[in-house]
Order: structure tokens, then sequence, then C-alpha cells
């Protein structure tokens, strides 16, 4: 899920930067993003609690993604 995320986003990033794109942090940020709420209430709704963890642990690693973004970490 991590590599999903922070990998994903991280080559947006620097692929945009190399080809000289202003919007490279949006582009990043919209390539890390996925609609883990609407995952997590139809996985929880259609086959129980303990299917929308890894959902949980996704949000978790996107709000980690967001973090490191806006403190230019990456």
């Amino acid at each position: 899920m991590a590599l999903r995320t922070i990998g994903s986003g991280a080559f947006i990033k620097h692929a945009m930067k190399k080809f000289g794109e202003r919007g490279a942090i949006s582009y990043s940020m919209f390539a890390a993003f996925k609609n883990e709420g609407l995952v997590m209430i139809l996985s929880a709704s259609l086959f129980g609690v303990k299917a929308a963890i890894p959902a949980i642990l996704a949000t978790l690693f996107e709000l980690a993604w967001v973090a490191m973004v806006e403190a230019k970490l990456i």
C-alpha cells in the first residue's frame, strides 16, 4: 500500500519536474489519492468490518504522503 501511494506520487512528481511542468505537486497528489472512503464503506457493508482494514491502512499512508509533500521531504 505504501508503494502504491508514495511510489506513484513520487514517480509522477519526479517525472513532471523533469519535463518542467509547474504543477508537479498537484499532479503527484492527484496520482497518489484514491477513493479510500468509498472502498471502506462498500467493503465494510458488503463483507464485514475486517474487509475495510486495507483501505484504512491505505488512508494512513495517503495522509503520510501529504505530510511528506508539505514538509518537502519528497
